[in-house]
């Protein structure tokens, strides 16, 4: 059997994770990976240098906010225009039995042979977030071009009940062409919960964006936990905000085996983001076995249970976040407890096996493998 797969950059260690998890949910399978900007924009100078004025020109905010204009590419006219020719060129090359996807940014889909994508978003799901600000832009060729590809798809994957509710609700596509199969941890998967110290109270935040990350309502809600636990530190992993505050660590950036470190000393995990389709930090907390403060919107519910692996809170409501965290701090049995639970839950939906076991069994399900 052979399947060829597209792949646009690290999609998070998500391209690098799943492609090592599906070669072994499908021995039987040969899998041909290739990557839309490495194999298909870098190896065409003209299309470069077009699509990166256009990214430049489109979308000036976010290349100003330090977004690679490449990032950008599957948005530009010239990509669209040219990309389904590629494709076609790839398929007949290697013949394949059916073709996969990740991300729903670009169209593999010819409708030759059975088409499956994996993602964490659609572009009207986007737009539904509370109190998330302007939407992405995108053209309406390429919005066309998005709900082609899910009509076109034997089975479009997702990383969350809320994505794929998306599409079955805004896109009018059948629950039987759907399936949500969450997302796996990018860290290994802790033998054993490290004991902790339950004082001074550590709470942990990791995550690269800070204010989408709701890191200022995080900051808001420490300066009023501090009130009742004044001995309680934050820790902030993964960026520098511009702040300085009485126990407050920034630690910025650091090596994915100092970032397990901190999993290993914190007490509480408390990422409250804006935005957030399927956030992996949240499930890499629980398999540490940290009862996780977050936020309820996109995926989160998926991830965090509230009330049993922990809590989820409105959007932007520090109030309502110090409650939860004070909450946690004072009792201790309850921080553990929930963080048992967390983690048996992060064991069983949230592994990459997981993930690639349930694809696997959905791709055999269709008639190629028949």
């Amino acid at each position: 059997m052979k399947i060829l797969a597209y792949k646009l950059g690290s999609f998070s260690l998500v391209n690098e994770k799943l492609s090592s998890a599906l070669a072994t949910a499908l021995p039987e399978a040969e899998f041909r990976w290739l990557d839309v900007l490495d194999d298909f924009v870098l190896k065409n100078p003209a299309l470069r240098l077009i699509a990166t004025g256009e990214a430049i020109l489109r979308h000036p905010r976010m290349v100003k906010q330090g977004v690679s204009p490449s990032a950008l590419f599957p948005r530009c006219t010239a990509f669209l225009a040219a990309f389904p020719q590629w494709v076609r060129a790839q398929e007949e090359a290697f013949s394949p039995d059916l073709t996969f996807q990740t991300q729903s940014l670009f169209r593999a889909s010819m409708g030759r042979v059975p088409h499956f994508g994996y993602t964490d978003h659609t572009l009207k799901a986007s737009r539904s977030y509370a109190k998330a600000g302007p939407s992405p832009r995108y053209s309406a060729a390429w919005q066309e071009m998005e709900v082609v590809l899910y009509r076109e798809s034997a089975v479009t994957f997702t990383t969350s009940r809320f994505a794929a509710d998306s599409i079955i609700e805004d896109y009018g596509i059948p629950s039987s062409h759907v399936a949500c199969v969450f997302s796996g941890i990018n860290v290994a998967f802790p033998e054993a919960v490290p004991a902790r110290a339950e004082t001074p109270p550590r709470i942990l935040f990791v995550g690269v964006e800070w204010e989408r990350k709701g890191g200022p309502e995080l900051l808001a809600a420490f300066t009023e936990v501090q009130k009742t636990f004044p001995n309680a530190e934050l820790h902030i992993v993964g960026c520098r905000p511009a702040l300085a505050a009485p126990s407050v660590f920034i630690h910025g950036k650091i090596p994915s085996s100092e970032v397990q470190t901190h999993l290993e000393r914190a007490t509480i995990f408390c990422m409250p983001s804006r935005v957030e389709p399927s956030a992996v930090a949240l499930v890499e907390a629980a398999a540490y076995g940290l009862p996780v403060v977050s936020t309820l919107t996109g995926g989160n519910p998926d991830r965090v249970i509230d009330g049993e692996t922990g809590f989820l809170v409105p959007v932007q409501d520090s109030a309502a976040l110090a409650v939860a965290l004070k909450k946690l701090i004072a009792d201790p049995a309850l921080a553990r407890q929930m963080g048992e639970r967390g983690r048996a839950h992060a064991r069983a939906h949230f592994t990459w096996s997981a993930v690639a076991e349930k694809m696997a069994a959905a791709i055999r399900s269709t008639p190629v493998f028949s």
